[in-house]
């Protein structure tokens, strides 16, 4: 909990007050002090497996078997007929279908979708998601907003880090993800009209 308070407070300091010119050098001295830290403090070992997994160019090793854990769970609804591939298989599907006895959802937002929903639901969500996407850059790109961009940064992040990750899986990071996407498509459609 201090490492998540300090790391805001350099955050918050590093980033106050600055143009756009500043704020690269800021967080590019952030990324630096943050790399010094983690080499310092001993804390390299996750990188440095990872890096041991990229040089025998398995990919599903180095994705700590995500590749594996996706097909299980499109074979899953595609052996069970046209209804469940156009419809899914509900809610918690990953789970209920025990697929994994340690792992609990598929950990990409796009395969949890077509598990659950099926693709008229997976078809939507991108629908959804391509709007708030071209949104989110639209307001990167002309909002003089600094708040607005950090909020359509994250949601861009977030939807980047669902790709390997169950971010639309727990109900803490799909609530700040209905935010970010509610405040992003506000603003646009404020700016619109």
């Amino acid at each position: 909990m201090l490492g998540v308070l300090v790391s805001l407070g350099l955050l918050w300091f590093f980033l106050s007050g600055a143009n756009r010119k500043q704020l690269m050098s800021r967080l590019l001295i952030l990324s630096v002090l943050s790399l010094v830290i983690i080499l310092l403090t001993n804390q390299d070992a996750i990188l440095a497996n990872t890096l041991g997994y990229s040089k025998e160019y398995d990919l599903d090793r180095f994705s700590a078997g995500r590749v594996s854990i996706w097909n299980k769970a499109i074979s899953v609804v595609l052996n069970e007929g046209i209804i469940a591939t156009l419809t899914g298989l509900g809610p918690d599907a990953f789970g209920r279908w025990g697929l994994d006895r340690v792992v609990i959802q598929p950990h990409n937002a796009f395969v949890q979708c077509f598990m659950e929903f099926g693709l008229l639901g997976l078809l939507v969500f991108i629908l959804f998601i391509t709007k708030t996407m071209i949104n989110a850059v639209h307001l990167l790109k002309n909002s003089d907003d600094q708040l607005m961009q950090v909020i359509a940064a994250s949601f861009i992040g977030g939807m980047a880090f669902s790709l390997v990750d169950g971010i639309f899986y727990h109900a803490y990071p799909l609530l700040m993800m209905i935010f970010l996407s509610a405040t992003i498509n506000a603003q646009v459609t404020a700016i619109r009209t």
